[in-house]
């Protein structure tokens, strides 16, 4: 039976006829998206275990049993075998994907010698340690995956030595650094079933062990398809009590306040007082085709509309729910957790999880595993976005550093500098299907280790016949760059590694997504004044009274502003013009709302003042609700301005994530800023500053509350020796750059924001070259921390919303302590006309 309110289909039948139903209705959805996963693994281990391990897996499409066998012995500290790299990655079938782990190691690419044989040098940064790109397709009906891939693994830091020539034109020595990158470098397609693994190649290490040692290194790949479900196939969860009537169950279903208020106000009664009053949400709910039995009740409240009735009335209540839900506008709030935890543990929890869409299991195991000490939260981080609209945001040092050192024609340095965000850094753009479920989700995730690290490399000039060295910075990178599609409110690991720099031997981090659709659903203003309840609350009805209610100019157009054919003209010419025939004259004011259904009894009045745009009504209170509510939802202008607070709070870090996650699928985030605040006053959190921003709609503004703060950002010295520092302002503080623009239905605001708000005070750190005279040159250079986003998002009238959560930086204790921070913005449409 196929119930069409719930679009759920109940069969009942034999078991084989139920394996044939199944079968059926898993290939009319084969068209949901399919993501495939992989897990690399790469092992070192005696040569002889690998070479058995080489020779199983060369006679079977499978590795599995290898792969499983090298494990459990990996566990043995005796055994000789360990894993020495790690990589998950997630990504859309023919979609190419990458996963680093490695330093960004700054090597010598260009010593060059100019006509008088002074020096120039040029950097790069190649990733030396492990990367993997992966582009599988898969193969929906036979469970077999295609694949290309590129895996590198390179030793690190890679081994440096100096490099002595000859300059052919003066005949002096020239020194500069050389490096050499030793690893392994592997490109390759294959076909493998779904589930398996892949034993990918087997090496003889490069640069990291005694050459005549007999060790080898293993790469397993395992691969699997994930699929999206997309339609809900999980029912509303029901609650049995003894206290409920049989056969009743109970259910809270997420409903938004302000959910039912349009068909509600869309959907109201007359009492005998010829008063209105709306519908309530159980009378509309029969009025849609749902009974209530006996015992059945419904009540909305506390954002939850709590049902008690059948399993079946539960199922279709939740789909009618669902389907209001679907007719409004949507952002997407994503949530991501990078978590330390032992290497062991994160193996076998990703073992158990990987043929599932959804990892949620395996981030509770953590998040548990982490409220014993067992593991560690690195970064969080939370913010939202629009369909289609990519966004991005950092919680970082902007860390100044030397690129580059040249000679100019004089013979004087000329040196080269630049930023790098050394920190959490995400882009990402979020597509949401026509489903209104399902997102796809493009993104470059970047999380920093360790901090930078600067090292020197040393030269010599063969024009001066001099020394010379200049400082070079590393860094220490974990970056994924992947599209992937997700259910809402599912979590999905997408990067699972070793932290590169740092001494956490037997550690590995795995960084978790999770994206909820949150439709964004305003409380609207009713027609006429109410009680708690939505009741009308009214003056004596009879009484008579005279209002003046803001109307736009263009009123007496309403519904055309036809007020039929004019009356024949008596004085007229027997044979007018066909056009003057179709003239029509405009409605007067007290037309307009007689038409709407608003009586005028005699001595009732009703004038528009076009100079002013206001309608002056004379009547009994009763019908000027009517007018008002008419003037209100029918005709009303424009909200004209726009008022944004922007609160910055810090506080324990499983405080913000608990609040985060309780709004994460809310378009209100009013009841956890209230929180924060009450925290504040209780000295738990700290209110780090606030801003308020009023603007017109569709205008930007800005807001600023800086230091401006001068720091060295070049440095040059001219034919005399003479140096100079280049200064640049640079505004420090707390910054909103924001535009609103209020929506057609006057009671949501789609945003667009810039905010920044730096963690910690200016570092200055100072650096030093000796040229290629001899001379040193000293000079500062200033880091800035700094949480920064730009992304649109929706709100409705009233709310708050959590904007941004992070990891600061800047300080010891953001390194050493659990502390987060969060920005929170209220907004609220401001009519001047009230």
């Amino acid at each position: 039976m196929l119930n069409p309110l719930t679009g759920l289909l109940t069969v009942t039948n034999t078991p084989s006829n139920l394996d044939v139903v199944e079968g059926y209705m898993k290939m009319l959805w084969e068209g949901a998206p399919v993501n495939i996963a992989c897990t690399l693994t790469i092992i070192e281990g005696p040569g002889d275990l690998i070479r058995e391990a080489n020779a199983e897996a060369s006679g079977s499409g499978n590795a599995n049993a290898p792969l499983k066998r090298l494990l459990e012995q990996a566990k043995n500290p005796g055994s000789g075998i360990r894993i020495v790299g790690d990589a998950f990655l997630e990504t859309q079938s023919g979609t190419r994907a990458t996963t680093d782990a490695a330093y960004e190691y700054a090597q010598l690419t260009n010593f060059q010698l100019d006509a008088k044989s002074h020096a120039s040098v040029t950097h790069e940064t190649p990733v030396i340690g492990l990367r993997l790109e992966f582009e599988p397709s898969g193969r929906a009906n036979q469970e077999m995956i295609d694949l290309t891939l590129s895996l590198t693994l390179f030793a690190s830091p890679p081994p440096q030595r100096q490099l002595n020539v000859s300059d052919p034109l003066s005949g002096n020595a020239a020194e500069f650094p050389v490096t050499d990158i030793q690893g392994v470098r592997l490109t390759t397609a294959a076909t493998m079933a779904a589930g398996s693994a892949k034993l990918l190649t087997v090496a003889k290490p490069v640069g990291v062990l005694d050459e005549k040692a007999d060790v080898l290194w293993a790469a397993f790949l395992t691969a699997t398809l994930r699929r999206v479900e997309t339609i809900p196939t999980k029912q509303p969860k029901t609650e049995a009590s003894p206290s409920l009537p049989k056969g009743m169950a109970f259910a809270a279903l997420p409903a938004p306040e302000g959910l039912f208020d349009d068909v509600l106000l869309n959907h109201t009664v007359i009492l005998d007082s010829n008063l209105p009053r709306r519908l309530t949400v159980k009378e509309w709910l029969v009025k849609s085709g749902v009974p209530f039995p006996t015992g059945a009740s419904v009540e909305h409240r506390d954002g939850a509309l709590r049902v008690t009735h059948t399993t079946d009335g539960i199922a279709t209540i939740a789909t009618i729910v669902d389907e209001l839900l679907n007719k409004r506008s949507k952002t997407v709030a994503v949530t991501t957790h990078t978590i330390e935890a032992p290497a062991s543990l994160l193996r076998q929890l990703q073992h158990q999880t990987l043929a599932a869409a959804d990892d949620s299991a395996m981030f509770a195991a953590l998040e548990t595993a982490a409220g014993r000490s067992e593991a560690r939260f690195v970064n969080s981080s939370f913010f939202e976005d629009k369909s289609g609209n990519r966004s991005s945001h950092y919680a970082a040092c902007e860390h100044r550093y030397l690129k580059d050192l040249g000679t100019d024609e004089r013979g004087h340095p000329d040196l080269s500098f630049d930023t790098r965000h050394v920190g959490a850094t995400f882009e990402i753009e979020p597509t949401i299907r026509p489903d209104g479920r399902t997102v796809d989700v493009s993104f470059s995730h970047e999380l920093h280790s360790e901090p930078a690290t600067t090292r020197r490399d040393h030269f010599r000039d063969p024009g001066s016949q001099k020394a010379f060295d200049a400082p070079v910075t590393d860094f220490h990178v974990l970056k994924t760059m992947t599209i992937i599609s997700l259910d809402k409110g599912s979590t999905k690991l997408i990067s699972m590694t070793s932290p590169v720099g740092r001494e956490s031997s037997g550690k590995l981090w795995a960084t978790f997504m999770k994206c909820d659709v949150v439709p964004q659903v305003s409380k609207l203003r009713p027609w006429f004044p109410t009680n708690e309840a939505g009741d009308p609350v009214l003056p004596d009805p009879k009484a008579w009274n005279t209002k003046i209610f803001r109307v736009p100019p263009d009123f007496l157009s309403i519904d055309g502003g036809d007020g039929g054919s004019p009356p024949a003209d008596p004085f007229g010419a027997g044979n007018t013009d066909q056009a003057d025939s179709k003239r029509t004259i405009r409605k007067t004011a007290k037309q307009i709302l007689e038409a709407q259904g608003i009586t005028f009894p005699e001595d009732a009045t009703a004038v528009f003042n076009p100079a002013s745009s206001t309608l002056l009504v004379k009547n009994t209170n009763e019908n000027l609700d009517l007018v008002e509510a008419f003037t209100e939802w029918h005709c009303r202008p424009r909200p004209r301005t726009v008022a944004l607070i922007l609160h910055v709070l810090q506080g324990p870090g499983p405080l913000l994530r608990r609040l985060t996650a309780q709004a994460a699928n809310k378009s209100n985030h009013r009841a956890e800023l209230d929180a924060l605040l009450a925290a504040v006053k209780a000295g738990t959190v700290q209110h780090l500053n606030t801003t308020r921003l009023e603007t017109k709609s569709g205008t930007q503004a800005t807001s600023e509350q800086m230091t401006e703060h001068l720091a060295a950002t070049e440095v040059d010295v001219d034919d005399k020796g003479v140096r100079s520092f280049g200064l640049e302002m640079r505004p420090v503080g707390l910054r909103l750059e924001a535009e609103p623009t209020v929506g057609s239905d006057g009671a949501t605001v789609e945003l667009s924001h810039t905010s920044e708000f730096h963690t910690a005070p200016p570092f200055e750190h100072r650096e030093h070259v000796i040229d290629t005279q001899g001379r040193r040159l000293e000079f500062p250079l200033t880091d800035y921390h700094v949480a920064h986003m730009v992304t649109s998002t929706t709100m409705p009238d009233g709310t708050a919303r959590l904007l941004l959560l992070y990891k600061p930086t800047g300080k010891p204790e953001f390194e050493k302590e659990d502390i987060l921070q969060a920005m929170f913005i209220t907004c609220d449409i401001l009519r001047p006309w009230e």
